[in-house]
């Protein structure tokens, strides 16, 4: 459905100064740039390791994603889903990082 919710946390329990928690409710999140007859919404194929998302303008940039979320993509894309070739580097990078704590 390409809706989007926002959960930041600060530092893995590191005092960041900053709160962790909620910060965007599920919604579709509107690309920059974009307006009027053109607007353009986030889709899966935006999200993977390495990419920034802007959303209520700031940058979110993904630095991981857990093993759930790793499987469902992999799974997508045998199925002929969406897959972002600028994600295939760090994608292997974190299945084999999780390959190993399993």
């Amino acid at each position: 459905d390409d809706t989007v919710s926002i959960w930041e946390t600060s530092g893995n329990g590191r005092n960041t100064g900053m709160a962790s928690g909620k910060f965007l409710e599920r919604m579709k999140l509107v690309k920059p740039g974009t307006s009027g007859t053109k607007i353009k919404n986030y889709s899966q194929a935006d999200f993977f390791v390495g990419a920034t998302v802007f959303a209520q303008g700031r940058p979110f940039v993904l630095t991981s994603m857990d093993a759930f979320t790793s499987r469902l993509m992999d799974l997508e894309e045998q199925l002929g889903g969406a897959h972002n070739k600028r994600a295939l580097p760090a994608r292997i990078r974190l299945k084999e990082r999780i390959k190993g704590e399993e």
